[in-house]
């Protein structure tokens, strides 16, 4: 069965690849209950969840929350960390009965001796470690985790017909004469959206908006920025309202120096639009990809969109080899 008892991590907001993953699985009642640590009054609940929902306060208040409800029971809880600082954590917790499945969001992780720390003190209780790329794989056999317990997965997992709206959002422009571009991310340096103010701003057959989200090193400098007049930029979107944006969009552009994924590149594919984005990572299939670092061709794929050229005619697209949407049971990729 493709379900596990308690997910622990959170759902947005805050708004991030770990929230709007585990908002997936709720949403898509792979889970009994859910857990957040992280607490708010503008918590985003899946309207089709059919489990509970709970928020402990931070990390300290799941041990208690962990021992009054769980100690005694045999469930399976899947927890969802960025980074391995989280895993400290798990490394307290008494297992009994329980167990325990783990993801680490952040694409790429570093041998370092906390790393290595963790992970060796962890192994005997992990029952599932779920490794989000081949390059994550690979590091968790290097380190030590048993084989058997490394699952290679996708952290994909396709929308639901509650999580946007069919019609027209309110965001975007949207007519016959303008094609409708739309980024998203952190305003850090990593996302280049700067390459996409530079290729569509000032157009007059284009609309870009970028939904930003957070903090990062670029944040002041787009706070500051004089726009062209066909460049939008949206903050903290709420997740209902940017999934509507980009159904009602033409082109999906990722142009990150470092991914992992990117769940905005398949979701804009299965709502009909093209997602043109690096191949910095594996991509959702049929992404239209370029280079690493390449702005020019980047730049070219935008011209050729807007020129009505098919991009069909000149891009590599990524394939359907190896991909599947992510599930908790079954063989490893």
């Amino acid at each position: 069965m493709n379900f596990v008892d308690v997910v622990v991590g959170g759902i947005p907001e805050p708004i991030g690849g770990v929230t709007n993953f585990i908002y997936r699985l709720a949403s898509n009642n792979m889970t009994g209950e859910v857990v957040d640590l992280y607490p708010s009054k503008k918590k985003d609940i899946p309207k089709s969840f059919r489990g509970k929902f709970s928020q402990v306060n931070g990390r300290k208040s799941f041990y208690l929350y962990y021992f009054f409800i769980y100690f005694f029971s045999k469930k399976k809880i899947f927890f969802n960390f960025s980074s391995p600082k989280g895993l400290f954590l798990v490394l307290l917790l008494p297992k009994r009965g329980n167990k325990f499945y783990v993801v680490l969001h952040h694409g790429e992780l570093c041998c370092n001796f906390l790393t290595l720390y963790f992970f060796r003190l962890l192994s005997g209780k992990l029952d599932r470690v779920y490794a989000i790329t081949p390059t994550q794989k690979v590091f968790y056999e290097k380190i030590g985790i048993d084989d058997r317990v490394i699952f290679l997965r996708s952290t994909y997992l396709p929308p639901v017909e509650d999580d946007f709206c069919h019609g027209k959002s309110s965001l975007v422009h949207t007519n016959k004469k303008h094609l409708v571009f739309i980024a998203s991310g952190y305003p850090s340096s990593i996302y280049n959206h700067d390459w996409c103010i530079k290729a569509i701003g000032g157009r007059n057959d284009a609309f870009l908006h970028i939904f930003m989200y957070g903090d990062g090193d670029k944040k002041e400098q787009f706070l500051n920025m004089e726009l062209p007049v066909n460049v939008f930029f949206h903050w903290d979107t709420p997740s209902f309202d940017f999934m509507t944006a980009l159904a009602s969009s033409d082109y999906y552009l990722r142009p990150t120096s470092r991914d992992s994924f990117g769940i905005a590149v398949a979701d804009a594919l299965n709502m009909g639009a093209v997602s043109i984005a690096s191949d910095v990572c594996k991509r959702y299939p049929g992404t239209v990809l370029f280079k690493n670092g390449d702005y020019e061709q980047f730049k070219r794929l935008i011209d050729e969109a807007l020129g009505g050229r098919p991009l069909s005619l000149s891009a590599n697209f990524e394939s359907h080899n190896g991909f599947s949407p992510f599930c908790f049971e079954g063989e490893t990729l």
